[in-house]
């Protein structure tokens, strides 16, 4: 008999971080262990140029600290100027761990430096993931020219400028 759970994702905040964070009081960012979440990451690449020209790097740097702090990855994409990923952090001190070395070492590699702070959105299991999964599969296929761009909807276009 599986237990019922007292209280609803949908009943939370599940976005935090990016143009959100600016201008608002400090609050605590909705992490689960139990929900995947959505992480993007956006540098200011004005000096280093773009982020695809350090794919191997980033990419290596990737894996070591996903796997030194016990992060399940399911789908990643390197963007121009951005990363985006889907993963689950099995506790809110793995992923600041994670987050800290995983920029740290980016930052002083490439020596760049990010946009704003990490945007992440907690996804319920289902629906909500699987179009998680198929927008980062999208920006991936996009950033190697394999599909050409695709307008996103309004809702898509309004949380990208948020990032």
């Amino acid at each position: 008999m599986k237990q019922k759970t007292l209280f609803k994702l949908s009943d939370y905040k599940s976005e935090f971080g990016g143009a959100l964070a600016s201008a608002t009081r400090k609050a605590r960012r909705p992490l689960s262990s139990k929900y995947a979440i959505h992480l993007v990451l956006r540098a200011n690449i004005k000096r280093s140029g773009s982020l695809l020209k350090y794919r191997a790097t980033i990419d290596n740097c990737f894996l070591i600290f996903a796997k030194s702090f016990g992060v399940k990855i399911y789908k990643k994409a390197l963007v121009s100027n951005h990363i985006h990923i889907t993963a689950l952090f099995n506790s809110r001190d793995n992923y600041r761990k994670f987050i800290r070395a995983f920029t740290g070492s980016l930052a002083k590699k490439l020596k760049i430096k990010w946009h704003l702070r990490p945007w992440t959105r907690v996804l319920s299991w289902g629906r909500d993931f699987k179009t998680a999964l198929k927008y980062v599969m999208q920006n991936h296929l996009e950033a190697i020219q394999a599909i050409p761009y695709q307008t996103r909807k309004a809702w898509c276009a309004a949380t990208a400028l948020q990032l």
